[in-house]
């Protein structure tokens, strides 16, 4: 065992990753505006998000690009969702006085999602391959759930007012939403309510969903503070914040579910900071985490993430840039990474994998079964995977440990 952990040490360590990825700082359509990136698409090749002078489109090819919407008289033109390859992009504005969706497809095919009685409705949420916009309505003052798709048109999810509907998983078979209550709604089988933790917040919602539509996430509030929520295989549970965090709720998911991601912040609008939860569900700050594995943030302190793609490695968000007058002004990000971001090797929970953790796997290495303390990949083993894993991610930063007061 002796012989194992020097090998480990000096063989090791000098190979770790250092640089782990992509930072692109995404600026916005005009100087001193802010701008939001709200979507990546599945491949991540595509994020779109809106500036106070319109709806853009981001590649990296082509960079930040303005979007205008192919209507004439269209106004308060806003960028919501994006297909799994960039083709298909759908969004919201006010046509004719009426707030309504829109998609826009392959050779400049735009459909306009709107009510049969002409009332307004926003979309929320597009289907991977484009095939179903979701969103919300209003009957009077309670809110409904919608979906849309080009051969059913308009259909409300429910006769159940008090819901709305936020994302779809790939195929658009399976439906999130909330708030009363929280739900899932799959074709076929209807509306379904999400059970969430006892000791959670009153006010629910379901804001994001994994491809396979398997896994579901977002927030339990009572008004003043929110706890992160996931639905996994029907059964809910609450997410590690951020230390000294009050306030976290999950915006999206990647393709399996594994990687969740979203905010978890100080209280309410205040003190935002970006969060990520891995296959493991530790919390992860990706502001120390990318400055561990060298990425340069460009000088923004990330608050949001609002897009993962289905690889879990392109996330997408805004951060918060301080300017030469002093201000604080949101830009957009994208960050590629060479992997999910993970810290499974975090063994002792600390927020740092380190000499601690190397520790705890060699003290069990060769251990089988459940309870085996150094068994990252949770195979049943304690082995040359596991040790593996964490010294390809030695020296990562799970997140910060709070200042003192």
């Amino acid at each position: 065992m002796r012989s194992l952990s020097v090998c480990a040490i000096s063989l090791c360590l000098g190979s770790a990753a250092a640089a782990g990825g992509a930072f692109y700082a995404l600026g916005a359509s005009a100087p001193g505006i802010e701008s939001l990136a709200w979507k990546v698409s599945a491949d991540g090749t595509t994020v779109v998000g809106n500036d106070a002078a319109g709806p853009f489109v981001w590649t990296l090819a082509t960079g930040l690009q303005p979007f205008t919407l192919p209507h004439p008289g269209a106004i308060n033109v806003g960028m919501r969702g994006v297909s799994a390859d960039g083709a298909i992009l759908m969004g919201v504005a006010r046509i004719e006085g009426v707030n309504r969706g829109w998609r826009l497809g392959p050779g400049g095919v735009l459909d306009i999602i709107s009510r049969p009685d002409g009332l307004s409705l926003s979309a929320m949420g597009m289907s991977d391959d484009g095939s179903t916009v979701v969103g919300r309505t209003s009957l009077g003052n309670d809110s409904r759930a919608f979906r849309w798709t080009p051969d059913d048109g308009f259909t409300l999810l429910d006769d159940a007012f008090g819901i709305e509907a936020y994302a779809a998983s790939a195929d658009g078979a399976s439906i999130v939403g909330g708030p009363f209550p929280p739900f899932l709604w799959r074709d076929g089988s209807g509306v379904e309510p999400l059970q969430s933790p006892a000791d959670a917040g009153p006010i629910v919602y379901a804001y994001a969903i994994s491809a396979d539509g398997a896994t579901a996430a977002g927030e339990a509030t009572d008004g003043n503070t929110a706890s992160a929520i996931v639905w996994e295989s029907g059964v809910s549970s609450v997410l590690t914040p951020l230390p000294g965090a009050t306030y976290t709720a999950v915006y999206a998911a990647s393709g399996n579910g594994a990687t969740l991601a979203g905010r978890s912040s100080l209280t309410g609008f205040n003190g935002f900071r970006a969060a990520i939860w891995d296959e493991t569900r530790r919390v992860i700050d990706p502001n120390a985490y990318f400055d561990s594995i060298g990425l340069d943030r460009g000088g923004l302190h990330l608050t949001f993430i609002r897009g993962v793609s289905h690889d879990g490695r392109t996330l997408t968000g805004w951060g918060e840039r301080v300017t030469d007058e002093g201000a604080t002004r949101r830009e957009a990000w994208v960050a590629v990474l060479d992997r999910p971001a993970s810290c499974a090797a975090d063994l002792n929970r600390d927020g740092v994998i380190g000499f601690a953790d190397l520790n705890a796997i060699l003290s069990t290495f060769g251990c089988v079964g459940d309870d085996c303390a150094g068994d990252i990949d949770a195979d049943g083993t304690v082995d040359f995977g596991d040790l593996n894993e964490l010294l390809s991610s030695f020296g990562v930063r799970c997140y910060d440990p709070p200042s003192p007061d």
